[in-house]
């Protein structure tokens, strides 16, 4: 998805979330993302974020969700 975003018109990767510092902060740098996130929180209070496609577990979906909106 992260590729895909780059190269659609209109579409910015603003922030990529990790349970690790160290891999979001990679994946921000290799797909041109001005954030990196490794809290929930922090990503859910970026002002900059208007969506979010959430790709964890199934089983997290729900809670992750519910913490985003």
């Amino acid at each position: 998805f992260m590729k895909t975003i780059q190269d659609t018109p209109d579409a910015v990767l603003t922030g990529i979330y990790s349970r690790s510092a160290q891999t979001a902060e990679k994946l921000a740098a290799q797909f041109g993302a001005s954030f990196a996130f490794s809290s929930m929180e922090e990503l859910c209070a970026c002002p900059q974020i208007d969506a979010v496609y959430i790709a964890s577990p199934n089983s997290l979906h729900a809670a992750q969700t519910r913490q985003c909106l």
